[in-house]
């Protein structure tokens, strides 16, 4: 018996990330129909080189949304003849360069962690501030035009194709939509766009100073629209579905628990963690980030958006560096057993704000006998501490904070949110429906229906004593900035 109305339609997010590509189909009410799930591989060749297989992407998507779809007729979940409205959401900052004429891609995909364009920021520090008043951004190699730039210059193919017109650059969410919708489209919304450092936050388009600082044709980029677009077509055997949004990951994850809230602070931990707030007028910290995460020809809504380069990727490093199998399975017993540990300087794939230090060596600082349950306890207290920077900036940024409300990998672990509730002092609100960024695309997708938060339930985190987190923060802090001086 199906669940799914067949008058009514439903809504497939697909949410392409770091590690899997996914699609979650959900009904018109916000309930999950059905989901899949498909691994990809990140290549970390050299420390500032972390790349992708464009390939292994596009066929991760098409595989999901074949199955999901498939599964969900089987099971008489939804009709044959359902209509199914899709949108996309996808990693912010990494970049591909593709054949116009094939779809053939001419570079890997260049990671939003990857930073071997380093040279070409450190050329432009005397443009700082002119390109962030621009953009919204800091000037690093993290964002897309270093990585354009190093593309143009570095890689034969791409010189080639650009000599004889066929070459075409852009984000990843614009290579997956010209590579799996009908008629290759080559269109960029608004928060993809705007983690190039090519793109005018008050513009909303190209900006064409910026593209002569880092030596862009604008031929070779997409067309700048509205991340609700009619972007195409999605052919799926007998099936036509259409692709009306396309947006960053973290942009929609802010969604997730409907229209952003003045009073909660958004905290998505996954292989980075991202720390934002709706901005109501004051202005971002000169020390964060300014983001476009939604705009259509009526509404623009911004953010003030704070990066933590090494969240998950800090783990996965301890993980390999000190042979540690299961640390996921492990770690909740050893956030509740240490209670004193050593102190981390995380500098994985570079510090982001509030420091900003592309580079950074990572080290313990404590006693030599520490045991791994100590330094991989210190090594999540010092993502936690990342995070707490952040929110200092954020806190002075709007009205007071009310809670945090937390997503991602890392949330599922109780130790990691009651930590950063005694740390912060605030509440910690982490809903049961943990896939932010595709149920905050469906949300937006639905048309924004104001019933769907009414599924949403969770588990708080209330603050206890913090005394001794909160001196070890302080600690750290005197620490960071020795190191990032």
């Amino acid at each position: 018996m199906s669940i799914h109305s067949p008058t009514e339609p439903c809504f497939l997010a697909i949410d392409q990330g770091g590690h899997a590509s996914r699609a979650l189909l959900y009904d018109c009410q916000g309930k999950l129909i059905e989901q899949n799930t498909q691994s990809i591989e990140t290549f970390y060749h050299e420390p500032n080189r972390v790349e992708q297989s464009p390939k292994e992407v596009i066929r991760s998507i098409k595989q999901a949304i074949e199955l999901v779809v498939e599964e969900a007729i089987r099971e008489n979940r939804i009709p044959e003849d359902a209509q199914i409205i899709a949108g996309l959401a996808t990693q912010r900052s990494s970049i591909v360069c593709w054949d116009a004429n094939t779809g053939e891609a001419l570079s890997p995909i260049i990671s939003w962690q990857d930073r071997r364009a380093g040279d070409c920021i450190e050329r432009l520090a005397s443009h700082s501030d002119e390109i962030r008043d621009s953009t919204g951004l800091r000037l690093s190699a993290h964002y897309g035009a270093s990585k354009i730039n190093w593309c143009l210059n570095k890689l034969e193919s791409v010189r080639q194709a650009y000599k004889e017109k066929r070459l075409l650059i852009g984000p990843l969410s614009s290579y997956i939509s010209f590579s799996l919708l009908q008629g290759r489209p080559n269109l960029v919304d608004p928060a993809n766009a705007s983690r190039t450092l090519l793109w005018n936050l008050h513009t909303l388009d190209w900006d064409k100073k910026l593209l002569q600082m880092f030596s862009v044709p604008v031929e070779t980029l997409p067309e700048c629209v509205y991340t609700k677009h009619h972007f195409g077509v999605i052919s799926l055997k007998d099936r036509a579905i259409p692709v009306e949004m396309i947006t960053g990951d973290q942009s929609a994850a802010v969604f997730a628990q409907g229209k952003p809230d003045p009073a909660t602070i958004y905290v998505n931990m996954g292989s980075g963690a991202f720390v934002q707030r709706i901005n109501v007028g004051s202005g971002p910290s000169s020390r964060l980030l300014e983001s476009v995460v939604y705009a259509n020809a009526d509404e623009t809504v911004r953010m003030s958006e704070g990066t933590v380069n090494g969240a998950g990727t800090a783990l996965s490093w301890f993980a390999d560096t000190y042979h540690c199998n299961d640390l996921e399975g492990k770690l909740q017993d050893w956030l509740n057993e240490v209670s004193f540990p050593d102190i981390f300087l995380n500098g994985i794939s570079g510090v982001g704000s509030p420091y900003w230090k592309p580079a950074m060596s990572s080290e313990f600082v404590g006693g030599d006998d520490s045991g791994i349950a100590e330094k991989a306890v210190a090594v999540v207290e010092s993502i936690l501490f990342l995070i707490q920077a952040n929110l200092d900036e954020l806190s002075a940024t709007g009205p007071a904070i009310d809670r945090l409300c937390v997503s991602g990998g890392l949330a599922s672990q109780d130790g990691i949110c009651q930590r950063l509730a005694d740390l912060s002092g605030l509440t910690v609100f982490r809903p049961d429906q943990q896939e932010a960024t595709a149920y905050g695309l469906a949300w937006l997708l639905a048309g924004q229906q104001v019933s769907w938060k009414e599924h949403q339930t969770g588990n708080e985190f209330r603050p206890g004593e913090g005394g001794a987190i909160r001196q070890r923060y302080h600690r750290w802090q005197q620490l960071m900035k020795l190191a990032t001086s």
